[in-house]
């Protein structure tokens, strides 16, 4: 009896001697990971915190378009619109995004508001979106002084435009969204949602969230609607699709209704004083919203 005994506390000095060796040859085993011997410490809950979602706040909207001097104007230009009114000197917009960033202002994405909304994600204090709409090549010098500023800015691209002569590339678009910058869709055509044919509003819709999706590898969740103009139909055909928000042009009062996402207001930036104006000054320049900051 007591060689058994003997023999059984030799082979268990073995197995130990054993194991130990295996252990410290191996010094990359961690002794306590996945051993149903030794307990694992318990980890520290975390609280979760949720603030309150607020549906009516004051988050402007600026609407941009083209960034370029007057004086480069071409006297023939074919966009009498876009000559008088939606075209913004480089200078000006310097001037603007600072004065924002002095009085305080954050610069966030539409992609902030979902989250606010979904996942109830605070907003920093006095939240702005700074939005460039038709996707013209020279958004570039915005995305530049944005970029230098540390702030970000939602470009609105019409997919059928890309890589067309005056406007932004493909490639251009990507190295936005990879610095930062949000893509929003504003349609494949630029047409108004609203006369169009269902199947037109579907593939308006549709495949330019497809298409700048493949081009930025990311979800884009907002449509600008072309002119301003919507419906119920246009929203809904929207929803459908998988967008979260929706942007218009009509006037901004102060506050946005974050129950009615695909009804956000926006406040036009333009020059609406012709072919006279001075590089380092405008006329109507987002109403009063600058004037009153």
């Amino acid at each position: 009896m007591l060689s058994k005994i003997t023999v059984f506390i030799n082979i268990l000095m073995l197995l130990v001697f054993f194991s130990a060796f295996f252990v410290f040859a191996n010094p990359q085993i961690d002794l306590n990971k996945n051993n149903p011997f030794i307990f694992q410490p318990l980890q520290a809950s975390q609280p979760t915190i949720f603030e309150e979602v607020v549906n009516v706040q004051p988050i402007p909207i600026l609407m941009y378009h083209s960034i370029a001097n007057y004086s480069e104007i071409d006297p023939k230009d074919p966009n009498p619109k876009l000559a008088h009114g939606l075209r913004i000197p480089p200078l000006i917009l310097n001037n603007q995004l600072k004065l924002l960033k002095d009085k305080g202002y954050n610069t966030i994405k539409f992609e902030d508001l979902g989250n606010y909304i979904q996942f109830k994600k605070p907003l920093p204090s006095k939240p702005i979106i700074i939005s460039f709409d038709d996707s013209w090549a020279d958004n570039t010098i915005a995305y530049n002084k944005l970029k230098e500023l540390g702030m970000v800015g939602s470009f609105g691209v019409v997919s059928g435009f890309m890589n067309q002569p005056g406007r932004l590339t493909s490639d251009q678009v990507k190295e936005f969204s990879d610095n930062g910058m949000e893509i929003t869709s504003h349609t494949v055509s630029h047409p108004n949602l609203t006369i169009v044919a269902p199947a037109s509003l579907k593939n308006e819709l549709l495949n330019s969230k497809k298409s700048l999706e493949t081009v930025i590898g990311k979800e884009v969740n907002t449509l600008i609607y072309p002119t301003g103009a919507y419906n119920d139909a246009v929203i809904n055909t929207a929803k459908l699709i998988g967008y979260q928000f929706g942007a218009s042009t009509k006037a901004y009062s102060g506050t946005q209704d974050l129950k009615k996402p695909f009804e956000l207001t926006r406040i036009r930036v333009e020059c609406n004083v012709g072919f006279s104006i001075r590089e380092d000054s405008c006329a109507n320049l987002g109403g009063s919203f600058f004037t009153q900051l």
